[in-house]
């Protein structure tokens, strides 16, 4: 049995901190205009070497001032290594 791996994301991707090209997903596919969502990036970037076994959405509040929150999703995926 390997190792797991915790992946905890909300796929909002910024240019200034990461370069477009090495985003998972996020985007749209120059060639065919496809969708590339970055849940499925996440997946084919892990499925050689790993196996899902569990993921779920997790509320995140942050606060900002005294008087505002701000609410996001975070997608969380446990991987286990299978080779």
């Amino acid at each position: 049995m390997g190792g797991l791996v915790l992946v905890g994301s909300t796929f909002d991707w910024d240019p200034k901190k990461t370069p477009e090209d090495l985003w998972l997903g996020g985007r749209y596919d120059d060639l065919s205009g496809a969708e590339v969502r970055s849940r499925d990036g996440l997946a084919k970037a892990m499925d050689k070497n790993f196996k899902l076994v569990h993921e779920e959405n997790v509320p995140q509040v942050s606060r900002v001032t005294s008087r505002k929150f701000e609410l996001t999703v975070v997608n969380v995926t446990i991987w286990q290594r299978t080779g």
